[in-house]
């Protein structure tokens, strides 16, 4: 724009007539007394900064990639509150653990960003690293500039973003910033102008990235930005931190606390992301994210993550794409991508040490499954060896370590004692099963741990899907025999073996053994009058039906007795379920002497006969249920040469078997996610249901 027409009018004048034309007022009386060709530079000046800005900030663009979306067609307005409760290594815990993953906390009072930015003319807004700080910074300014008369921005300012990390090498004050804004707009008489709306109180200033400055950079900005509402108090500021932490001279400022997406915001994003009219497909992708294995939920509560998560996806591949490599994204964007754009050291060898230490850290909080938390000496006893080879002098130091794990990554977070926990348990999850498949000496004592425990379910299988799982599952299968050692079990497990056929037929050895316990368990539910444990064995043989019948692939008719329908069973249901059970075991050729339940099922099926006639079947009404149960009960142990004592489980055979068969389908999910698995392996899977009656000693 050429100087000798800014010389017609002021910088005030500009200022002035800038804010009507943002404000769209054609029609105000101002606009009458000014020149024809004025009105027109200053309307292509308001254009220009508008366009300007939007080119500059109106794009999201993912890290680590050129893909770019206009921020307002995406943007969620994120959920805050005035108030901020930092939880114990407790509340975080559980929160996790036994919370719905996409629930949100009741406690809290939410209130619309909006609503706290109208409100307050100095605010701070305090949120985690990917909270979407920045972005609501950015979409703020957007609605300052809209000309709709419906935006969510009522104060008629003029937005200027100041990302103070872009000058993170630069000695220009704030002041001297905002000018440059100025200028790369295109603003006539850049520096009057800027501080002509700073005297007159015509700017919405809002400052972001604080938080990625060095302590002592911060501490100067702050003093500017201090030192700037002092002398400019008409102007409305916002300033993003990461940290709650005292703001020094920042008198009169309020503070909003931002929240994780609630399911509501999470569907909103989905649908915006691949622009859906309704949220049908949301909740069908939401759905599917539910129900596949290993999916990250923790994921899309943050705003960064959700859109690495989206851009994974798509319409056509939502229920095939590898999930392992979600994982592998967000590490790698939380760790290099996100960091490189905050100007810290990215190099590979610091990424990569800072993973190993993560990954160790992970170990220790899975571990300790109390509260999973790290306390600051263990946070430092880790770090310090492989700190010594990190070439940032700046990370040398355990404690700046730590403050970048939590303010710059955004991977860890404090609780309210001073012990630190991650940010993600997902991502603890698979920097534990990273830790674990690289510490191969170590195996056997975290399989010994907790290879029945279901918070190290997820660790497991994503170990599998890391590198070649031969070795992992090999060892599994080991623990998880050994998971069967209860007196009572062993007995029985030796007992099944000792009845299977060793010829070939149609079902596998192994998978005789699981079958027959089907039976067994059947026959416990059905006829043990004294049986204390029918809701947990129900569970066990559906469990045991499940992998005869989906993992083994035997194609037979496998069923449970459920405990609710017992007590509506007649005496000719209870002959009919032995009939169907001998009749299940003769077809899987699963014992080696099937003359006996042939010679058992003949008998039942002629009983059944012989009850079909009604008035033969009032002769047995006196025959009391009872007995008849008693009867086929003591039949069957006789049948199969059982002792009473043999069905006659304890806590301890229960909690044994649950964790068998846990144990076991766990080996199946770690076979299905393997990255890489030998057929030795996989046969070998296959033939482990059922441990033989050799003793077991686990491998050292």
């Amino acid at each position: 724009m050429a100087v000798e027409s800014n010389k017609v009018f002021t910088a005030e004048l500009i200022s002035k007539l800038l804010l009507i034309s943002f404000s769209c007022a054609w029609d105000n009386k101002i606009w009458e007394k000014v020149d024809l060709k004025i009105r027109q530079l200053i309307y292509e000046t308001s254009k220009q900064y508008q366009n300007n800005f939007k080119s500059r900030y109106g794009k999201v663009r993912l890290s680590g990639s050129n893909t770019e979306r206009e921020l307002s067609e995406i943007y969620v307005p994120i959920p805050c509150s005035d108030c901020h409760h930092k939880p114990t290594a407790e509340e975080s815990y559980r929160s996790k653990v036994f919370k719905p993953e996409l629930a949100i906390d009741d406690t809290v009072c939410y209130r619309s960003i909006f609503d706290r930015v109208n409100e307050n003319q100095y605010l701070i807004l305090v949120g985690k690293v990917g909270s979407g700080k920045t972005l609501t910074l950015k979409y703020i300014a957007l609605e300052a500039l809209s000309q709709d008369e419906n935006c969510l921005y009522i104060h008629n300012k003029i937005p200027v973003y100041l990302d103070l990390n872009s000058h993170l090498y630069s000695d220009r004050e704030i002041h001297e910033i905002i000018v440059e804004e100025f200028e790369i707009a295109g603003v006539p008489d850049a520096h009057n102008f800027a501080e002509t709306t700073l005297k007159r109180g015509d700017l919405l200033l809002l400052i972001d990235s604080v938080d990625d400055l060095s302590q002592s950079q911060q501490s100067i900005r702050l003093s500017e930005v201090s030192a700037l509402v002092e002398r400019f108090p008409s102007n409305r500021y916002i300033l993003a931190r990461k940290e709650e932490i005292p703001f020094g001279n920042l008198l009169g400022f309020n503070s909003s606390y931002v929240h994780p997406f609630g399911e509501s915001e999470i569907l909103s994003f989905i649908n915006k992301w691949f622009d859906c009219q309704d949220d049908s497909f949301g909740k069908l992708l939401l759905k599917v994210f539910r129900e596949r294995a290993l999916f990250p939920l923790d994921f899309l509560r943050s705003p960064l993550l959700l859109t690495i998560t989206c851009s994974s996806f798509s319409k056509a591949n939502a229920s095939s794409s590898n999930v392992l490599v979600l994982y592998e994204n967000a590490l790698k964007t939380l760790l290099i991508d996100w960091s490189r754009e905050k100007g810290i050291d990215t190099s590979d060898n610091v990424a990569h040490l800072k993973e190993e230490i993560l990954s160790r850290l992970a170990l220790k909080a899975s571990q300790n499954l109390d509260n999973a938390s790290l306390k600051i000496e263990v946070i430092e006893t880790f770090s310090i060896p492989e700190t010594r080879n990190l070439d940032s002098t700046d990370s040398t130091n355990p404690s700046q370590l730590l403050h970048e794990f939590q303010y710059k990554h955004g991977i860890l977070e404090q609780n309210s004692d001073g012990s630190y926990r991650f940010a993600f348990r997902s991502i603890q999850e698979y920097l534990t099963a990273y830790s674990i498949i690289f510490l191969n000496h170590y195996l056997n004592i975290f399989l010994e741990s907790h290879i029945s425990d279901r918070q190290w379910r997820n660790i497991f299988i994503l170990a599998a899907g890391i590198k070649n799982s031969d070795f992992l599952i090999s060892s599994m299968l080991n623990h998880m025999n050994f998971l069967l050692m209860t007196p009572r079990l062993r007995k029985l497990a030796n007992r099944i073996e000792e009845m299977t056929s060793t010829t070939q037929n149609t079902v596998r050895d192994s998978r005789k053994t699981g079958l027959i316990l089907s039976v067994l368990i059947d026959i416990i539910i059905t006829y043990q009058d004294n049986c204390k444990f029918r809701k947990t064995l129900f569970s066990c043989n559906s469990q045991i039906n499940n992998i005869l019948s989906k993992r083994q692939k035997i194609s037979i008719e496998t069923y449970t007795i459920d405990p609710k329908l017992l007590r509506y069973l007649d005496e000719l249901a209870l002959i009919n379920i032995s009939n169907s059970l001998a009749k299940k075991l003769l077809n899987s050729n699963a014992l080696k002497d099937t003359e006996k339940i042939q010679k058992f099922s003949d008998k039942l099926e002629n009983i059944l006969i012989f009850l079909r006639d009604k008035s033969k079947h009032e002769l047995t009404a006196r025959l009391s249920r009872q007995k008849i149960s008693d009867y086929l009960y003591q039949y069957w142990l006789t049948l199969l040469d059982l002792k009473p004592g043999d069905l006659e489980f304890e806590t301890e055979d229960i909690e044994a078997l649950k964790d068998y068969l846990y144990a076991y389908d766990l080996i199946f999910k770690c076979k299905d996610y393997s990255r890489q698995i030998s057929p030795q392996i996989v046969d070998k899977i296959g033939k482990s249901f059922m441990p033989i009656k050799h003793e077991f000693k686990p491998s050292q």
